[in-house]
């Protein structure tokens, strides 16, 4: 399975925290598939004309994922899900289920002026069955160097998720019910050199389909355009085209 395409001037992987109904209820379904699985995904890349906002769909790399045993990752026991491409691995995602609710460990990545800065990685849920919605991160991110005129980049993260419904996707030549998934991406950037500061607004979308015992089956953010006013001049690309990608798996193995 894909990560979410970046940004490029910030990637705010999605980081969804715990949020929704008080009330949890009796979990019937598993989002985690068990060790020896597989999965095999045909990806999509997106891209967006940031003049006639026509979208561009072009073939990526199908992968298989493998499921592996849970062991100990960033501080919880949780299930990997190695992806490889031409038989060589190119990501590993973590999911551990607690409940009815299912998290992944997601990396919070930035590309700052084409320079790349990781941040490690955030445990987020990304599905409750007990909320119809919820608050989905309400965080900040400390200020980072930027490459320009010894401008500092801080963020505030607003993200809601949602369960949009069931959605019927075919895999394996036969209909599988899986549980759709909104999360709005809302962030507030500000560049900051000493008492000035420049905010940003990026709000972006991403869906996740989940199906039980298997976990996420398709996943998609759409490209969209942001307007990076201020600071997007500073960066000499005020109109930003922000890429999408989708995956779909078109087969898969639980063991």
């Amino acid at each position: 399975m894909k990560r979410i395409a970046p940004l490029a001037i910030l990637t705010a992987a999605i980081l969804v925290s715990c949020g929704g109904s008080s009330t949890p209820e009796t979990p019937t379904e598993t989002f985690v598939a068990t060790s020896g699985s597989y999965l095999l995904h045909q990806n999509t890349l997106l891209t967006i004309d940031t003049v006639t906002k026509n979208i561009t769909e072009t073939p990526a790399p199908s992968d298989s994922t493998v499921v592996g045993v849970a062991a100990g990752f960033n501080g919880k026991t949780s299930t990997p899900y190695v992806e490889l491409i031409g038989g060589s691995a190119t990501d590993t995602s973590h999911y551990y289920q607690d409940g009815g609710a299912l998290y992944t460990a997601l990396p919070l990545n930035y590309d700052i002026g084409g320079i790349p800065l990781d941040l490690g990685f955030k445990w987020a849920k990304i599905y409750d069955n007990a909320a119809a919605s919820w608050t989905a991160l309400a965080d900040t991110i400390t200020p980072v160097d930027l490459p320009i005129g010894g401008y500092k980049l801080s963020a505030k993260l607003n993200f809601q998720g949602q369960s949009v419904g069931t959605e019927n996707l075919t895999i394996n030549g036969t209909t599988v019910s899986a549980k759709k998934v909104k999360i709005d991406l809302n962030a507030r950037l500000y560049a900051m050199a000493g008492p000035t500061s420049l905010p940003v607004d990026v709000n972006l979308v991403v869906f996740y389909w989940l199906a039980d015992k298997v976990g996420v089956v398709k996943m998609e953010q759409p490209a969209t355009i942001i307007n990076l006013g201020l600071l997007g001049q500073l960066m000499g690309s005020p109109i930003q085209a922000v890429p999408g990608i989708r995956s779909v798996t078109t087969k898969y193995v639980v063991k």
